[in-house]
């Protein structure tokens, strides 16, 4: 085929609309599965709660002994929430207690297991499910949700002393959430809480409440999250 020079121009034919059409058509149908994919990888994950106190499985009723010492737990409940690629939202979030030791979480595996609220979810307010603030686990816009709460009462040479633990806040790096460990594959979750290095903390400092974020609720958060393993 001969050219003859300065004689070549390219001709290209406009694409035909409905030949457009097809194609995004097409690539938002491919952007769909796509989506779709990525959610069938959520899946509900058994969380069954087990709680002890220096190894010990806890006594609701008798209360424990450790030492002179005997400790009734009246309330506890605590927040876990699944982050998928540093991503979370109100649907990864469930509420543990004794009350309610078995829930099932939703998460895309694997994820990050952490106790307490995502910072995120807090700045955007109240939210529905497991964050309802009808559950009794949010302060006010200012402090967010509460982490985790700790009732009970005890005893020691025959003097019984009360205590409240409510931890969380949001504001600081040290309020949380805090990390508690990572899950791969499987559809189960064994998280098992001893209270002990709580307890022994709060006793050795002579802290019998705290009902508001700072410093005492951060270093409490701390003990709670040395006593926490998860598998």
């Amino acid at each position: 085929m001969h050219v003859q020079e300065g004689k070549f121009r390219l001709n290209i034919k406009p694409i035909p609309v409905f030949m457009v059409q097809v194609v995004m058509r097409f690539s938002l149908f491919l952007i769909v599965i796509f989506l779709t994919r990525i959610q069938s990888h959520a899946q509900q994950i058994e969380c069954q709660l087990k709680v002890s106190i220096a190894g010990y499985e806890l006594d609701t009723i008798a209360g424990n002994h450790f030492g002179d010492t005997l400790l009734h737990v009246e309330r506890l409940q605590f927040y876990l929430h699944a982050s998928h690629g540093g991503k979370s939202n109100e649907k990864n979030a469930i509420l543990l207690g004794m009350s309610q030791p078995t829930k099932h979480l939703l998460a895309n595996t694997p994820f990050d297991l952490y106790l307490g609220v995502d910072s995120v979810l807090n700045y955007n307010g109240v939210h529905e499910g497991a964050l309802d603030p009808i559950n009794g686990m949010y302060w006010t816009w200012q402090t967010g949700y509460i982490h985790c709460k700790l009732e009970g009462n005890i005893i020691c040479d025959s003097i019984s002393k009360s205590f409240e633990y409510h931890i969380g806040g949001y504001s600081t790096n040290d309020s949380g959430p805090f990390f508690i460990g990572h899950k791969s594959i499987g559809n189960e979750l064994q998280v098992t809480l001893d209270i002990y290095p709580a307890i022994q903390w709060a006793m050795k400092k002579e802290v019998f409440r705290i009902m508001s974020p700072g410093k005492l609720s951060d270093q409490m958060a701390q003990s709670i999250l040395s006593g926490i393993s998860i598998r």
